[in-house]
């Protein structure tokens, strides 16, 4: 399986792009808010761009499908799928609700990084996006470990069966199992991840970050609980997938939190880097001379 380069060079610029601002607002005009606005926007982007296409070539080298295991384990727990599809496809209005909160995670990263940004919650900004990395890390090892189909194909169902509800497009799961998909592209790539459910820990993840901003408090919240309630039908989980999403994000979120309250990855590192990129003439407050080198040993 090949990867399409050129499909990666626009976020790749992008990077640039955004790098060159906290350069720019990090030392030569110097805005702490607006410089962490641009550097998690790319370190999202960049996620995004290396993890993608990482999903995909762990997918291909994945064993034995786990599906009839999940179906096995909602159905110790009670749970029911084809009866919640029912439910929901009963539903309309549930339906498009159900879609809308499950396609909105795009704008609330958006929202969550702007707002925590540059209301000056910068602390909560960083945590949020390693938060984010390390939950699409784990997900992406996991599903390699345990890999599954979505409900629907599992069990068969076409878009008939639930005329209300909008099936996902699995394709590309298809083509991975068969072998028919060659080429791999950023412009054109599905979430494969089943289990753990990506959506469901980012729906946890979302609420916490938005619980830092008293205007987004309550409605991020909403949002995002309905966004994981709709996840099994919606995305074609099974209801494990949810629950082991939640619960990884749960373990991101505490050692991001962690790791950022002993002062972050690397701080030396970073301040090497601005020390290194500091103008001489802005290394001393303006109007003052160096002090000159003493002629004789101090006594």
């Amino acid at each position: 399986m090949a990867f399409d380069w050129k499909s990666a060079i626009v976020p790749v610029l992008a990077c640039l792009a955004l790098a060159g601002g906290v350069a720019v607002y990090s030392v030569w005009r110097p805005d702490e808010r607006l410089a962490g606005c641009l550097n998690a926007t790319a370190q999202l982007i960049a996620l995004t761009v290396v993890g993608e296409p990482l999903s995909y070539a762990v997918a291909c080298s994945g064993g034995p499908a786990w599906d009839a295991t999940f179906m096995a384990w909602d159905r110790i727990l009670g749970l029911d799928w084809q009866a919640y599809l029912a439910f929901v496809n009963a539903r309309p209005w549930l339906a498009k609700i159900n879609t809308t909160t499950y396609q909105s995670v795009m704008p609330q990263l958006i929202v969550v990084v702007v707002g925590l940004s540059l209301t000056g919650r910068l602390e909560a900004c960083r945590t949020f996006v390693l938060a984010v990395a390390l939950t699409a890390i784990a997900a992406i090892a996991i599903s390699g470990l345990m890999p599954a189909e979505t409900v629907f194909m599992h069990l068969g169902l076409s878009q008939a069966t639930a005329p209300n509800v909008p099936f996902i497009d699995d394709t590309h799961i298809l083509a991975l199992r068969d072998g028919s998909l060659k080429v791999v592209s950023l412009t054109d790539g599905q979430g494969i991840i089943a289990f753990p459910s990506f959506h469901a820990a980012l729906g946890a993840i979302l609420a916490r970050a938005f619980w830092h901003l008293p205007w987004a408090r309550w409605p991020g919240l909403f949002v995002n609980l309905v966004m994981v309630v709709a996840t099994p039908v919606s995305g074609g989980h099974y209801f494990v997938d949810v629950f082991a999403g939640l619960g990884l994000a749960g373990l991101a979120m505490a050692t991001a939190s962690l790791v950022e309250r002993h002062g972050g990855i690397a701080p030396a590192f970073g301040k090497r880097i601005g020390a290194a990129i500091t103008p001489r003439s802005a290394a001393r407050p303006a109007g003052r001379r160096a002090p000159r080198p003493a002629r004789f040993p101090a006594r």
